[in-house]
């Protein structure tokens, strides 16, 4: 590959990076708010897997896993930009001319996947809530209700009788 072809190559990584990124910031009310059901559960299945790559890639490397691949293509393009610096500080130096330090990052995004969490786990329960049919067992049936004091009753009538 020559170095124009690696540094769009790292421009592309770099352009999904960012719309993986705005996609998830974005629709975070769509948890919170259900106005277009199948649009909500759509997203809460996109933020939990975002979510579980995000800290998977945290864990591993300590960044995103799309950090390393696109320093990597802007090594060998010969480019000036700082291929091991996180894609979140460039973005925010280009867009507001500052950039917040590594630990405000990270504070942020774990801020995120707590609204996530949370978001998911409502998003669950009003399905839950709206859906009781959904609620079955290993066979497919539902699961059945019995009176709480039907066996109160069996057991008062065992005891009299004894």
């Amino acid at each position: 590959m020559t170095p124009w072809e690696y540094a769009v190559a790292a421009s592309s990584v770099e352009t999904i990076h960012a719309t993986f990124m705005v996609a998830y910031f974005v629709g975070i009310p769509l948890l919170f708010f259900h106005r277009w059901p199948r649009v909500s559960r759509v997203y809460a299945v996109y933020a939990v897997s975002f979510v579980i790559f995000s800290q998977g890639s945290k864990l591993l490397w300590g960044h995103c896993f799309l950090t390393p691949l696109a320093g990597e293509l802007w090594h060998r393009s010969g480019s000036a930009i700082a291929a091991n610096e996180w894609f979140t500080v460039r973005l925010s130096n280009l867009v507001f001319h500052s950039a917040p330090s590594h630990r405000i990052i990270s504070w942020i995004g774990d801020a995120f996947v707590l609204v996530t969490a949370i978001g998911a786990v409502l998003r669950l329960r009003s399905h839950a809530d709206r859906h009781p049919s959904s609620q079955k067992d290993a066979i497919g049936a539902a699961p059945a209700v019995v009176p709480l004091t039907a066996g109160v009753h069996l057991n008062e009538k065992a005891w009299r009788e004894s």
